[in-house]
């Protein structure tokens, strides 16, 4: 060791005086450098008595100015979570008596940089002699009362005054007439207090930070506690004595102060934590991955230790502690228990059973936000089993004042995800919750907590807030917020009336009896109204004058709902201007959420009119949700096609859709495939600089006159027109994604796109072919129907399918295909195969650590992706994706010449990833797709865009804006850029080889 002595001097930084905990305590901190080495130091602290009262315990904190990592400690223990580390003295170097001191010393290990950090929080205390508690006002046994449902507030991203996060939505859930409160003990989640350095302190930020401490002295009488220090036990090593001791120090010390500080006032205070299935899943990459099996044993014992020593330390003080009228438990949270009730170890399964928690909160989000659970009988059935599943795992404890110890502590629906529903997206929102409550409340949850007051995520995709809220970013108090409001009056009306009628409270039981009833009722549960049982009888249609066909089919069936859509054909000449269709059901059904028509329902009766004019040789169509008991019967439907009458849903034969092959149009389609990579999710907001946006950007600039090529644009008052050889460029296969609102991709109204963030080549496989298709072992999901109704969720409501339906492309409702007519030519450039190695790798049935051997299982796993996209000329099997999409076009009347394919390599990896980090199975698979495409082309009409030396730096497989300019590039000319800060992608003088310019060129002539 190189070691390097400087004057003493120059390294003694003198920090600050604690803040004491009484007058008479004070504390003065000095930290000295003492010799440095090429890659670290060695440092000492000492910890001066500058007060009249024997200290008797102390903590110190502080943030490196640079990345430090603390390597040996001695006289002090140290817990570190990136540049913060707070230490405490071990035993013989705690008590520091009037005028003396105490040392501890480290070593570093660091880069360079600032090696002093720029201040240092002390606590200094003597607690040899406690004062008596503060006299604290107790709350009425009124205000005392549980009523069930709270919510939160916990980093939320906006607000209205100036007096800071915390305060300022704390204040509005009382106003709103909660009396449950859950706030996080970690001053970084709220904006305003972020620099006071005291994350992961958790008494000091009680006994130190104002807006803490002012939160706590408001009316609540629940509170609940964000408590998160768990990286302790996630090294994968279990928890050491040290370790151990150390939580039980911070969670005792934290229990004390509520116990002692708040004794007599009638609180009650919840310690928790954070979705811990989340850290339990997470990989050493960072990566969250549920579809784990097993979990580590050390880890899984690390967790049950970490648990119980917190739950032993707040035993301990409530034995220990001389209180009254105050309340203190300790709960676990769990957040995926669908995993667990599948087998895989979770905490629910692997964990809970070896505790002796107080309670359990289940985080339910991957429960409640599912679309089958919007139907409220689905939910109820699944939710009841799953909070039946946790209280089964649940060890008994007695002495606790609840009647089940398993409750709610998140669930929320973001309004945005209902924009379809207009300015009704609330309604939606509140509808939803309802039934989350309604459910939690029969089965006998003690809390019901909403996320959240105000909300947390901005989505950069939507360009706006996700809509997890009471209020909303204009301060709008929504549906759910005045159901939650109109709650709490009414609970706190009747319990008053109880009291005064009984000289009692309710019963827990007693209780939640009436607020089911209230949640059952659309009123308050007294004074609800009869309601009108008259069927509405549709009016006669109009005589009919030309013709108009319908075709009603009915997406997905869940046995107590289901999804329909129903597709308008004009078969006439002339556009329909007007369009109205009627029926009764036959049935018990009705709808409960429509889409691209308006629809009016009166018991029975439905209406649906037209919200725009169908011309001739198209259609239209629409969709919706509905819920139904008993056998779900077909409706009759009668149509008034401006005076024309439909016929009967048709049932059977050809589709009617294959119309459109008369209609006048001579354009050029593009209809983008491919995955997250493709779709650009690594340059938010908007996706606006994902690749195929450059794609447009690219053709707009080569549009501009001086290039060789035969592209025009024409600018109108609604778009920008590109045209190449005089056809119009187009994009089909919309589904799902947003552009911004000045990026070319808007302006020419060419959207993306039919890809599946996530999908594999199996997957995308089973949208083409649901009933037929068999996925490959290896995958996540090992049937069709699985897959379906996992990636349903992120597509757009009328492209979802189910393992039922015909296929994604004859899906009528679904914007794939609807503006393709025979006169049309068709380019599909397809780049799929990163998520299927991704997840082969995962589920070992690839082996990517070492080079590829043409006769290994791997190579033939890669091999049966590659035939996924193309069929090899030798085995053509017309079961892949190009298969069936030519097959699907040529049905239609396209001819086969006026189809052209355009097939990607894909990018690289880095070695951050944690499935290829040396591109074995990548080079292999790409080498395969370059060998079946040249071999296939003389088969069908098929280019090649190479992205395969394309380098991701977004992410291990994800590109940033650069990248994707580059591969738009790549895709466009036929290029074949690597990665590059400074590439400017040039305009070629000829027509390309290869790549997506040259497809058009081929199609166009």
């Amino acid at each position: 060791m190189h070691t390097k002595f400087f004057p003493l001097s120059l390294f003694i930084l003198l920090i600050f005086f604690s803040l004491p905990s009484r007058a008479s305590v004070s504390c003065n901190v000095q930290m000295t450098i003492q010799s440095e080495w090429e890659d670290g130091y060695m440092a000492s602290v000492v910890i001066r008595n500058t007060g009249a009262e024997p200290i008797s315990e102390w903590e110190l904190s502080w943030q490196w100015p640079s990345d430090q990592e603390v390597t040996l400690i001695w006289n002090a223990t140290s817990l570190q979570n990136e540049n913060l580390i707070s230490v405490v003295g071990k035993e013989g170097y705690v008590k520091v008596p009037v005028g003396q001191a105490q040392s501890f010393g480290f070593n570093i290990k660091y880069s360079g940089g600032e090696q002093k950090p720029s201040h240092i929080n002390a606590s200094c205390n003597d607690t040899t002699n406690n004062p008596n508690p503060p006299s604290r006002r107790l709350l009425d046994p009124l205000s005392q009362y549980n009523l069930i449902l709270g919510t939160q507030t916990i980093n939320p991203k906006y607000t209205f005054t100036k007096k800071g996060s915390l305060l300022e939505s704390a204040e509005a859930i009382y106003e709103m007439g909660s009396n449950l409160l859950k706030i996080a003990l970690s001053p970084s989640l709220y904006s305003e207090l972020s620099n006071t350095g005291l994350d992961y302190q958790f008494k000091r930020i009680l006994e130190e930070i104002p807006e803490f401490q002012q939160v706590l002295e408001m009316d609540f009488s629940i509170y609940m506690f964000w408590v998160e220090d768990s990286g302790s036990w996630m090294d994968n090593k279990g928890m050491s004595e040290e370790e151990l001791q150390w939580q039980y120090d911070k969670v005792y010390s934290l229990a004390e102060y509520l116990l002692t500080e708040y004794s007599g006032s009638g609180k009650t205070f919840m310690i928790g934590h954070w979705e811990g299935d989340w850290n339990l899943v997470q990989k050493t990459d960072g990566i969250r991955d549920d579809s784990q099996e097993t979990i580590p044993a050390k880890r899984i014992q690390g967790l049950i230790d970490w648990v119980n020593i917190r739950q032993k330390a707040i035993d301990d003080a409530k034995a220990n502690i001389t209180h009254s009228d105050v309340n203190l438990y300790h709960y676990i949270e769990v957040n995926r228990v669908e995993s667990a009730m599948q087998g895989k170890e979770r905490i629910t399964n692997a964990v809970l059973p070896h505790t002796n928690v107080d309670l359990v909160s289940y985080s339910a989000y991957d429960l409640t936000t599912k679309e089958k659970h919007s139907d409220f009988s689905t939910l109820h059935s699944e939710l009841t089993a799953a909070l039946e599943f946790i209280n089964s795992n649940l060890p008994k404890k007695s002495g606790l004042p609840f009647e089940k110890r398993v409750f709610i502590g998140e669930y929320g629906y973001g309004e945005s995800w209902f924009k379809d529903w207009g300015t009704r997206s609330g309604e939606a929102q509140d509808m939803l919750s309802r039934n989350v409550i309604k459910t939690a409340l029969q089965w006998g949850t003690p809390f019901i907590l909403y996320w959240q007051m105000y909300d947390n995520e901005y989505d950069s995709w939507i360009n706006d807030f996700t809509g997890y809220w009471l209020v909303d970013k204009d301060g709008n108090k929504k549906e759910i917020y005045n159901t939650h409001q109109k709650y709490y009056k009414d609970a706190k009306t009747f319990l008053n009336n109880y009291y005064l009628e009984n000289s009692s409270l309710p019963s827990e039981s007693e209780f939640r009896s009436y607020a089911l009833k209230w949640f059952e009722s659309s009123k308050n549960p007294t004074q609800q109204s009869k309601p009108d049982t008259t069927p509405t009888i549709p009016e006669e249609p109009s005589e009919p004058s030309g013709q108009c066909n319908v075709e009603y089919t009915v997406q997905s069936d869940w046995g107590s709902g289901f999804m329909a859509n129903v597709v308008i054909y004009n078969l006439g000449e002339t556009p329909l201007d007007e369009w109205q269709l009627q029926w009764n059901w036959q049935g018990n059904q009705s709808i409960t959420h429509f889409w691209n028509a308006q629809v009016t329902e009166s018991n029975g009766g439905i209406t649906v009119t037209s919200e725009s004019p169908i011309r001739a040789g198209e259609a239209q169509a629409f969709g919706f949700n509905a819920n139904y008991s008993g056998e779900n019967i077909p409706p009759i439907i009668i149509g008034n096609c401006k005076g024309t009458t439909a016929t009967e849903p048709s049932q059977s034969g050809e589709s009617p859709h294959k119309s459109n092959k008369n209609l006048k149009s001579n354009s050029i389609k593009l209809w983008f495939i491919g995955d997250s990579i493709t779709y650009g999710m690594t340059t938010l907001p908007y996706n606006s600089n994902g690749f195929r946006s450059q794609v447009w950007d690219y053709l707009v600039k080569a549009a501009d006159g001086n290039s060789i090529f035969p592209i025009d644009k024409e600018s109108t008052s609604e778009q920008l027109i590109l045209k190449y050889n005089g056809k119009h460029l187009k994009t089909i296969g919309t589904i799902s994604g947003p552009t911004g609102p000045d990026d070319f991709s808007q302006q020419t109204k060419n959207y993306w796109h039919s890809g599946i963030p996530g999908a594999t080549t199996n997957d995308l496989l089973c949208y083409l072919d649901p009933r037929h298709h068999q996925i490959t072992p290896g995958y996540n999901f090992t049937r069709c129907l699985d897959s379906i109704n996992n990636f349903n969720q992120v597509l757009n409501e009328k492209c979802r399918e189910n393992a039922s339906s015909t296929d994604w492309l004859t899906n009528q409702a679904c914007d794939l295909t609807q503006d393709i007519t025979s006169k049309d030519s068709v380019v599909i450039p397809i780049q799929l195969g990163t998520n299927d190695i991704t997840f082969l790798s995962m589920n070992s049935a690839i082996d990517c650590s070492l080079p590829i051997k043409e006769d290994s299982e791997s190579a033939q796993q890669l091999n049966g992706v590659v035939n996924n996209i193309i069929s090899s000329p030798h085995n053509i099997s017309g079961t892949s994706i190009t298969d069936r999409i030519q097959s699907y076009f040529e049905s239609i009347d396209i001819p086969s010449d006026k189809i052209v394919f355009l097939i990607s390599t894909i990018p690289r990896r880095t070695e951050m990833d944690g499935q290829d980090p040396k591109n074995y199975c990548t080079d292999f698979y790409n080498q395969k797709i370059r060998k079946t495409l040249s071999e296939a082309s003389n088969t069908k009409n098929i280019f090649f865009a190479e992205q395969g030396n394309i380098i991701p730096t977004g992410d291990p497989v994800h590109p940033t804006t650069q990248g994707h300019k580059i591969m738009a590039c790549n895709l466009l000319y036929g290029e074949n850029h690597g990665h590059s800060d400074i590439l400017s992608c040039i305009l070629p003088n000829n027509i390309p080889d290869e790549g997506l310019l040259k497809a058009i060129d081929h199609i166009s002539n």
